[in-house]
């Protein structure tokens, strides 16, 4: 029997995922990531770190930043599409500390409706355009005030939440250049843009002033998942280190091997996971057996992915098909490692786990994607080249993973999550 030799720290306190804080007791190093932002912080140019969501981005350069002792302001640029401006949400979120002033009386104006006003609209929208940025030196020379001799970072985080928005990318590379003129250049504040898509350098290269912007930033590496043996080390962290479980390395192996298959070894989704494993074994009286794995994994169906789940119950085959085809492509489609996909793959993938089904038969696998892409917010979308597919939702994968199960019978198996309690 293994139990748990202290119960002095609780599962929540380990396992966090979407903290603020870095949690420095679980947090992976990522040595050659961290090399580059801090590279990048003692160089000239502004910063972006990129990668999908999940993959802690936001822990990188918080982490960086502590080492290096930097002053930093974070701007979600999701307040900035609210407000419709960045100057607005950099003002609202910095100039707390400045004087009231009057910097909407332009659309005061708008309400007077005789002809004589138009010039003097007009008029008062260019004094509000300088007035504004007036406020958003103002800024700058705060964050310079408080971040003394330090390095100071202004980080727009949340770069998806504009990247549609033209005008909003524009003002944005306005901000880039105009940090290098000579009036704002004294403050010497520094922009880190954090974000999921991953052409932003591209894309800044083909607005206008594409080469002004592209020239003044710099990317580090892709911000990506961890690697099998980072897991193994996050699950030795968590469970023996902190939560002081006995756990032998046999063990230890099966845990971070079927930790990593569910999570694909993305860090927030290793906390969600790695909290329901420990409420599975707490509930097991904290010994360590196979039966908590599929314990954990009908907790994180239901709390973290039920939504999804109910998704591809609607794609499966119907109770009374013979051979369910479409349950085993759905199968096959959980499997990969990939992001994008071939029609051939997953034709591969069905005939290789399906083979007493798939002997000199068809399997239609492209009617089959056709049909998935084209179903209510479709978890597949048909990639812009050739015969291939992309995933729309990471968690759709995840969930085949965990909620699909093949029998010796080659009969797929539904994991159920209505008999949790």
């Amino acid at each position: 029997m293994f139990s748990r030799k202290s119960k002095t720290k609780k599962p929540n306190e380990i396992f966090t995922p979407k903290a603020k804080d870095v949690n420095e007791r679980m947090y992976i190093s990522r040595e050659r990531l961290e090399k580059h932002l801090k590279r990048a912080l003692e160089g000239t140019y502004h910063i972006i770190v990129k990668g999908d969501s999940g993959t802690g981005k936001t822990w990188l350069y918080k982490k960086v930043l502590k080492d290096l002792d930097v002053f930093y302001v974070v701007i979600n640029l999701a307040e900035a599409n609210r407000l419709g401006s960045i100057a607005k949400a950099i003002i609202s979120i910095i100039g707390s500390d400045l004087p009231p002033q009057n910097i909407e009386f332009s659309e005061t104006m708008k309400a007077k409706g005789s002809a004589g006003v138009v010039g003097g609209q007009i008029e008062h929208t260019k004094k509000f355009a300088v007035l504004q940025k007036d406020l958003v030196e103002e800024c700058f020379k705060i964050l310079r005030k408080k971040a003394g001799k330090k390095i100071c970072c202004l980080i727009f985080d949340n770069l998806e939440r504009i990247f549609e928005n033209s005008n909003l990318m524009e003002e944005l590379g306005d901000l880039i250049i105009l940090l290098d003129d000579e009036r704002y250049a004294q403050y010497e504040v520094k922009f880190i843009i954090v974000g999921v898509p991953t052409e932003i350098k591209e894309y800044f290269s083909k607005t206008r002033n594409g080469n002004s912007i592209a020239n003044r930033i710099t990317e580090i590496p892709e911000v990506s998942k961890l690697d099998r043996n980072q897991v193994e080390e996050f699950i030795k962290l968590g469970f023996i280190k902190e939560l002081e479980l006995n756990i032998n390395e046999e063990d230890v192996k099966k845990i971070a091997d079927h930790v990593y298959w569910v999570t694909f070894g993305i860090p927030q989704r290793l906390h969600e996971y790695c909290l329901q494993l420990c409420y599975a074994y707490e509930d097991n009286d904290w010994k360590i057996e196979d039966k908590c794995l599929t314990r954990a994994d009908q907790f994180y169906l239901s709390s973290n992915l039920y939504s999804t789940y109910v998704k591809i119950e609607k794609l499966m085959n119907a109770n009374e098909t013979t051979i369910k085809r479409r349950d085993q492509v759905l199968f096959a489609i959980g499997s990969l490692d990939k992001d994008e996909f071939k029609v051939s793959e997953i034709e591969q993938i069905v005939r290789r786990e399906f083979p007493s089904s798939t002997s000199d038969v068809q399997i239609n696998a492209s009617q089959i994607l056709s049909y998935i892409a084209k179903s209510q917010e479709a978890p597949i979308k048909k990639a812009n080249h050739g015969n291939a597919y992309i995933f729309v939702d990471p968690k759709f994968r995840m969930c085949l993973r965990i909620m699909l199960r093949k029998d010796k019978n080659e009969k797929i198996e539904k994991l159920p999550i209505e008999s949790i309690s």
